[in-house]
């Protein structure tokens, strides 16, 4: 997901890659690799404590979310405005976050400058943290796509999909 896909014709999208801002080595955080050389970080959007994560896992909050929603509010405002958002794993996750957050969709949750009208999971599954808990009780009505792999060996096929995700 890191450069435009050859199968879409620029002409008809524009994709915008933004990379997860935290490395599972808080050391790199930052740091940018040098120029032309492929970035090989491990990064992350959000973690339990001490940057580990476990997507099977249920905690009762994640370090580094607010940061997170600080970075794409940064992000959507310097490079936006954009028509949808693609996400992929724990990317994806971040997203169905997003979606109850973005401005607009009239919910308790809704934060100013996060904006978009569509949304595609790749290997998307809901964040299981107690305190997001509240916003998947209702269905997000928002256009969306949903791909997943029925041999996935990291995300089991019951954590993928619409229903998964409360959007209708």
């Amino acid at each position: 997901f890191r450069t435009t896909p050859t199968f879409i014709s620029p002409c008809l999208l524009q994709a915008v890659y933004v990379p997860a801002p935290f490395c599972l080595d808080p050391s790199q955080d930052g740091l940018k690799p040098p120029e032309g050389d492929r970035d090989t970080r491990e990064l992350g959007w959000f973690f339990e404590k001490d940057r580990h994560y476990d997507h099977t896992a249920a905690v009762e909050s994640f370090i580094l979310l607010d940061d997170t929603i600080a970075y794409l509010k940064q992000k959507f405002a310097e490079l936006g405005p954009f028509d949808g958002v693609l996400a992929f794993s724990q990317g994806a996750s971040l997203l169905s976050v997003l979606c109850a957050m973005r401005e607009g969709s009239g919910r308790p949750e809704e934060t100013p400058g996060i904006k978009f009208d569509f949304a595609m999971f790749f290997s998307g599954f809901k964040s299981l943290a107690k305190s997001h808990e509240n916003i998947y009780k209702e269905t997000f009505d928002l256009p969306s796509l949903h791909v997943y792999g029925k041999g996935d060996a990291v995300v089991p096929v019951g954590m993928c999909g619409r229903n998964s995700l409360s959007l209708s």
